[in-house]
């Protein structure tokens, strides 16, 4: 009744009433949401903000712009947003760390299922960082419900914390669990993010990065994957002493016939020697990754690739991938 009366007063342009009427509303219902939208409040996960109030006018008229007090405004109202999302942050953080210290470490398997249910039940976004600040160096399979419950946000710190589950994670179920999540999402972010991965000089980050690409059919990758098929590499080795076999006919003392082997070694195994050799690294992830992107097999010969990829590219970007 508070709010309906609100709106009669703001239809006659008895704002200072309206805006009395909305706050008693609010005593009433502290969540009426439409209330605190009509009085400029903005909600962010379970709480509500409240502007800064405007400013008393000077008493020789206003000196600014015009627009500058809701600028103002606007500003300070954003100051207070920022402290706010801070507070709830930390918030977040004392009860998420209660229910990894409760449930999540718990031995007991029912225990651990409450406590996922309770984390998969967070739906505020400012929620999304403390998850990973406190259950990203877990056990894996606290890694895999934490990409489970971010992939539920569709914000820019979930996508991160998806991408870099995908591709930095040791555990292959937390991976593919990120991956998952990241096929949902059409972020343009996720194609770039993988395509600088994959030129990592960490050989296990450039795999998984591969590996990503593939599962997500990133058409524009191919020409990166290709170039990546195979890699030279220098590695020094230890030389094998050359070892000859020499094998000779004798009568032992009881005039039997026997074989004697005699083996003749020309470098001190003690002392072996090094050398260094180049050798050609033939990447699975990268193949399997443009067998599934393009539906073809060339094995590691880029050249067949290429020349496949240059005749079929148009087709390849219309289709989405090759099938």
């Amino acid at each position: 009744g508070r709010y309906d009366l609100a709106l009669w007063c703001r239809q006659r342009k008895l704002d200072d009433l309206a805006d009395q009427e909305l706050r008693s509303a609010i005593a009433l219902d502290p969540n009426h949401a439409a209330a605190r939208r009509a009085l400029g409040h903005v909600q962010i996960g379970d709480a509500w903000l409240e502007p800064t109030p405007k400013s008393a006018t000077a008493k020789n008229g206003p000196t600014t712009r015009p627009g500058a007090t809701m600028e103002g405004a606007r500003l300070a109202l954003r100051d207070v947003d920022r402290d706010m999302a801070t507070m709830l942050r930390a918030e977040w953080v004392k009860r998420i760390r209660t229910i990894r210290g409760q449930y999540l470490i718990s031995s007991n398997r029912p225990m651990f299922q409450q406590g996922a249910q309770m984390l998969l039940a967070i739906r505020d976004p400012l929620a999304v960082e403390p998850m990973m600040q406190l259950l990203k160096d877990g056990p894996a399979e606290q890694r895999r419900l934490l990409a489970t419950a971010i992939g539920e946000f569709y914000v820019s710190a979930a996508t991160m914390g998806l991408l870099e589950g995908a591709v930095l994670d040791d555990d292959e179920t937390v991976r593919k669990t990120a991956l998952g999540q990241l096929s949902r999402r059409t972020d343009p972010r996720i194609a770039d993010y993988l395509l600088k991965s994959l030129q990592s000089e960490d050989d296990d980050v450039m795999r998984n990065s591969a590996a990503a690409l593939g599962y997500l059919r990133v058409v524009e990758a191919v020409p990166a994957l290709i170039a990546e098929l195979t890699n030279k590499e220098f590695r020094r080795v230890r030389t094998e002493p050359l070892v000859q076999t020499l094998r000779r006919n004798f009568i032992d003392e009881y005039g039997q016939l026997r074989m004697m082997t005699i083996r003749r070694t020309y470098q001190d195994p003690f002392a072996p020697t090094y050398k260094n050799v180049t050798v050609t690294v033939y990447r699975t992830e990268v193949q399997e990754a443009l067998i599934a992107i393009t539906g073809e097999n060339f094995g590691f010969d880029a050249d067949a690739w290429s020349a496949w990829y240059r005749r079929n590219a148009a087709k390849l970007a219309a289709n989405g991938n090759g099938k």
